[in-house]
């Protein structure tokens, strides 16, 4: 499960109409006008996407298709507040292991092509990078150990995620 984590304004519900673009999932939101509202963006985007849904109709399951692949909830927060009389204080996600967050190091081989690797292969990388002149063979190795790290262009393209509130100094 994809989970978007952003606050107010940030751009939530445009991830969702992306993603729902790609995928013909529906996006499930608070109401009709809201539903109207993510249509008509999507719509000045270019983006195909199915006619979202409101969390009434998600909870009563009035959505009808056998082609329905997948939600997309819009303000899952407020789905679960929408559905008790009573405030929600807390909720617990399950991490899937690719959400697993692990220390990076940002690193340039000498023909500048960027990499984002695991940081405990920052001094292999650099012990391994071949020169201009190695030969096929050092080439070969550095390429299969090296190449699914690499940045396609330039590194500011490339989008990086920090948990601020937990950055500690080591």
């Amino acid at each position: 499960m994809i989970k978007i984590h952003k606050t107010k304004g940030e751009d939530k519900t445009l991830e969702l109409i992306k993603l729902s673009h790609q995928t013909y999932n529906y996006i499930v939101c608070y109401n009709k006008q809201e539903a109207y509202r993510i249509q008509q963006e999507a719509k000045e985007l270019n983006y195909s996407i199915p006619f979202p849904i409101t969390y009434d109709e998600f909870i009563k399951k009035e959505y009808h298709g056998k082609n329905i692949q997948g939600f997309l909830i819009d303000n899952a927060d407020e789905l679960l507040q929408y559905m008790s009389r009573i405030e929600v204080k807390a909720v617990s996600l399950t991490v899937d292991q690719s959400d697993e967050k692990v220390r990076v190091s940002i690193v340039q081989d000498d023909s500048s092509h960027w990499y984002v690797i695991p940081y405990e292969l920052e001094d292999d990388f650099y012990k391994t990078d071949p020169d201009i002149d190695a030969d096929d063979e050092q080439w070969e190795e550095f390429t299969v150990k090296y190449s699914k790290y690499m940045v396609g262009g330039d590194i500011n393209s490339v989008p990086l995620f920090a948990n601020i509130g937990k950055l500690v100094e080591e």
